[in-house]
């Protein structure tokens, strides 16, 4: 019994240790971004994208701002069913500005689905070779056949 009371004693001490080590990396993130907000708000030029290169996926341009501020600029995403169309538009554009987008971007986007180095399938049906239609053929049967006989 003492053997284990030893081993909990152990292991409440590593995870007291480990507990330990997490909070104080917490409080060094804190610390670490105050200081980055501290300066910002200094020196506004460091806080630039621009200046800063670009965005790495999922921070930034997507996510909410740190700063308080009239944008000059609004992203536009549309998922359509060839795709999704992106763009940005300046913060005094018009609904009619936006439209007019989509419907080039759409009349765009059908035109490059004619395009001869696209073929075109109608339906949602994809073409196939005479062999691997029989080859689907016979597995779906088989597997028929097999759950048949599972219902018996």
């Amino acid at each position: 019994m003492s053997n284990k009371a030893a081993e909990l004693k152990a292991l409440r001490r590593q995870d007291d240790t480990e507990r330990r080590r997490i909070l104080s990396q917490l409080a060094e993130d804190k610390a670490e971004r105050e200081q980055r907000r501290q300066a910002a708000v200094q020196d506004p030029a460091a806080q630039d994208p621009a200046a800063q290169g670009p965005t790495p996926p999922g921070k930034g341009a997507a996510g909410p701002s740190s700063t308080a501020g009239p944008s000059t600029t609004t992203a536009l995403l549309v998922r359509t069913a060839e795709g999704a169309l992106r763009a940005s538009f300046s913060a005094d554009s018009t609904l009619l500005d936006v439209r007019a987008w989509v419907d080039e971007s759409c009349r765009v986007t059908a035109a490059s689905a004619m395009s001869p180095l696209r073929p075109v399938v109608g339906g949602g049906r994809v073409l196939v070779s005479t062999e691997q239609t029989e080859a689907l053929r016979a597995g779906r049967e088989f597997f028929e056949q097999q759950t048949a006989r599972m219902r018996e």
